[in-house]
């Protein structure tokens, strides 16, 4: 039942959210501060591509990346979930240009977030508010 829910292409939890006013951030893969988002009131959404297949998601990226790109953008292009701001990290030469590709599809803010390389700095907490 819960692993049904989790994989749901559709996201229904995400949906129910946004019915109820509430506001989606999507956030590509790996390491992002859900705190933020939760703090500001926002749901924080991991888009890490999905079980579709990327009719649309795939004329923004050439046939060599991967699939996760391609079905990340496929979710937003194709309606399966609605954002208000969408968050990469450029962990790889693909996903470093995510945001602008969302950027130039959306009306809301795309940005890229760039995490302090030692998380355990002293100087990591400042480095994160400037981001």
């Amino acid at each position: 039942m819960c692993r049904d829910l989790v994989e749901d292409p559709d996201f229904p939890t995400v949906k129910k959210w946004r019915d109820a006013g509430g506001k989606v951030v999507g956030h590509f893969q790996v390491y992002f501060p859900e705190e933020i988002v939760h703090a500001a009131g926002m749901l924080p959404f991991k888009v890490r591509g999905a079980p579709v297949e990327a009719r649309q998601g795939e004329s923004h990226f050439g046939s060599y990346l991967c699939s996760i790109l391609k079905t990340s953008l496929e979710l937003a292009l194709s309606g399966r979930v609605t954002l208000d701001m969408f968050v990469s990290h450029p962990i790889c030469d693909s996903a470093r240009n995510l945001a602008a590709v969302f950027g130039r599809n959306f009306e809301y803010p795309c940005e890229i977030l760039y995490l302090p390389q030692n998380a355990n700095s002293a100087h990591a907490s400042t480095y994160l508010r400037g981001e």
